[in-house]
């Protein structure tokens, strides 16, 4: 049905029994009208014609669909390389998250085995905000499993999958940033914590992270 709409001999004022037009009939369908809207310029699609196209053309239709894919087959490389961005991260903040800053209480009682600066500000900032750095490298690391299944059927995917694909990289791009944001964050609490005896030190060492970090975005 499509092919003989396509087809500039077809009448598309023509009325069927039924008084629909070809185009009112194909309509109908909700993933075809997407189609029919990108190719019958100037129709409105409420069963009324305005002013129906005599020559319609699939290729313009067909190279932005080709482009769309090809740009998902390039995020897609993207995506991989991400992998192992967030993947350092996980490993990273795992490790901290049993290797805490100022080590664990060794002593009989009932504080064994609780950090000495657990009643730190700063160390529970550097908890909060390692527990998140994880979290979001393991969200991106799920979400990039899910991808695979539509990574083998890109070519065959519709426009509603292209789109889910790509609000899915837009998402895992997000929160890789937040999970780098995170770990920056907790390894300047960290660092601060630690140092705090030498407090000249520990604001240098923090102050001197953030700066070069600000450095690099701005340039």
């Amino acid at each position: 049905m499509m092919q003989k709409v396509i087809n500039s001999r077809v009448n598309l004022h023509s009325l069927n029994n039924e008084k629909r037009t070809p185009l009112d009939m194909i309509a109908s369908d909700e993933k075809k009208e997407r189609l029919i809207k990108a190719i019958a310029t100037g129709t409105n699609m409420s069963n009324k014609i305005i002013s129906p196209s005599p020559n319609i053309n699939m290729n313009d239709f067909e190279e932005e669909s080709e482009s769309r894919k090809r740009k998902t087959k390039r995020e897609f490389t993207f995506v991989d390389n991400l992998v192992f961005v967030v993947t350092l991260i996980a490993t990273a903040s795992f490790a901290a998250a049993f290797t805490v800053p100022g080590g664990f209480d060794g002593d009989n009682g009932s504080k064994k085995g609780t950090p000495y600066l657990l009643r730190k500000v700063a160390f529970q900032v550097f908890v909060i905000t390692n527990a998140i750095a994880f979290s979001c490298s393991c969200s991106v690391l799920l979400a990039h499993i899910v991808l695979l299944v539509y990574r083998d059927i890109i070519d065959e995917a519709d426009e509603a999958q292209q789109k889910y694909i790509e609000k899915r990289i837009v998402i895992m791009y997000f929160l890789t940033g937040v999970a780098l944001l995170a770990m920056l964050i907790a390894f300047v609490t960290g660092f601060y914590v630690v140092l705090l005896p030498s407090l000249w030190l520990a604001i240098f060492v923090c102050v001197l992270s953030i700066f070069i970090v600000v450095v690099s975005l701005i340039v």
